[in-house]
């Protein structure tokens, strides 16, 4: 029988409160058919951590891992899309 694994939950505890920040090549990127891998991730972590937000990049990503602040950090909610 296969078990479904919850990522996120293994991850993080249920106290946790901060934002995730997905820095992978077009994790943001999202088409009309497809949801991004942060939208993914979003649709399953929110549930348990509504305070906190997921952020991804569009395009490619390359170079160091941005700041929390800096613009190529799009916040993602695909029940807002």
């Amino acid at each position: 029988m296969a078990i479904k694994e919850d990522i996120p939950a293994k991850l993080l505890t249920q106290t946790y409160k901060g934002n995730v920040y997905i820095d992978a090549c077009e994790s943001a990127d999202n088409t009309e058919d497809l949801l991004s891998f942060a939208e993914t991730f979003y649709l399953d972590f929110h549930a348990d951590h509504q305070t906190s937000k997921v952020l991804g990049i569009t395009g490619v990503s390359q170079g160091m891992i941005p700041l929390p602040d800096d613009s190529k950090w799009i916040e993602v909610d695909p029940e807002l899309s």
